[in-house]
């Protein structure tokens, strides 16, 4: 039941996002235990600058990351069956052809595990 709480919360949290197409720049954590802990985070991922284009997507995904180098790229479907995965550099255009139409959640996260985007994406063939 309380993972149940919790996803249904994650999905809340989805829906809270910024509108579709909008670039999304992360320059400090939101949430630290100390300020010790929130200042090694802010510095880590300041002037990180994440965009993903477009959406809706028809066939690929374009994902431009400024600022880090080693970044994971996440895309699960409503369910939060994994779906596409990967390791990238800074720039990736990732084939989404084989998914099918929906709403999918879009991950990418730096090599120390900061989240530095978190969006809903739609496939639209």
């Amino acid at each position: 039941m309380k993972h149940l709480y919790l996803y249904i919360i994650f999905l809340l949290s989805i829906l809270a996002t910024p509108a579709l197409g909008q670039v999304e720049i992360y320059s400090g954590a939101s949430v630290a235990p100390d300020v010790e802990q929130e200042s090694q985070i802010s510095t880590s991922i300041k002037n990180v600058s994440v965009a993903s284009f477009p959406n809706p997507v028809v066939n690929s995904l374009t994902i431009n990351v400024t600022g880090s180098n080693d970044n994971t790229v996440k895309i699960v479907d409503i369910l939060g069956k994994i779906m596409y995965l990967e390791k990238i550099g800074t720039t990736k255009k990732i084939d989404l052809s084989d998914l099918n139409n929906g709403v999918y959640i879009l991950t990418i996260t730096s090599s120390n595990g900061t989240t530095l985007q978190n969006k809903k994406i739609i496939v639209k063939h």
